[in-house]
């Protein structure tokens, strides 16, 4: 008796849903007693996707990244409160090394650590143009007007070498490459998998 409740608290603490639905109702009940109101404090319940391969990857950091501008809530993403790449700018300016974030490829250390299959400037580039795509359904997006990320952060590639080997949508359940989705479905035994399917 003792071990079955022991196993439905050990899956309880291994997964991010029942983590994420008891953060949702703690942070629930408190702000609807400020704000006097009543409901969820999301809109939707959480919701997780398998990233299958770098170009999922990618795509993801890309969007969390933009959600601040998206938002409105920001004009650049070295201005994006809280956001991974906010950390990597500042911790790029000031030398200091990010130890649990992934590195990029121009950061990894050379005794095989993995690393994501781009430079983080080709990153920036990526999430400025990326944030530069007007959206009908967003507010923000970065002005046409500023000029490119490298260089509103003062860098050019050379300085960005220098620095950097010196330093460290739709509904969908998996995101990456077509051809790594329906690996993923094959190896699951399922006949279609939920997923959002990037250019092989």
């Amino acid at each position: 008796m003792v071990s079955q409740e022991v196993n439905i608290w050990r899956q309880r603490l291994y997964g991010i849903d029942w983590f994420m639905k008891e953060v949702n109702q703690y942070i629930a009940k408190k702000a609807n007693k400020e704000d006097e109101v009543t409901g969820h404090f999301w809109d939707g319940r959480y919701d997780s996707q398998m990233l299958a391969d770098d170009k999922g990857t990618l795509s993801a950091m890309v969007y969390d990244d933009l959600n601040p501008l998206r938002a409105g809530m920001a004009d650049t993403p070295e201005e994006s409160e809280f956001t991974s790449v906010q950390a990597r700018i500042n911790a790029l300016k000031s030398k200091q090394e990010l130890p649990c974030m992934h590195p990029f490829l121009d950061s990894a250390n050379s005794d095989g650590q993995e690393s994501l299959p781009i430079s983080f400037a080709d990153y920036l580039e990526l999430l400025d143009w990326t944030g530069r795509q007007i959206r009908a359904d967003k507010r923000g997006y970065i002005s046409p007007e500023l000029p490119p990320i490298l260089s509103r952060l003062n860098l050019s590639y050379d300085d960005w070498l220098q620095v950097t080997t010196s330093i460290e949508r739709p509904r969908a359940t998996v995101v990456g490459a077509k051809h790594k989705i329906k690996a993923i479905s094959v190896k699951r035994g399922l006949k279609r998998v939920s997923g959002y399917p990037l250019p092989d």
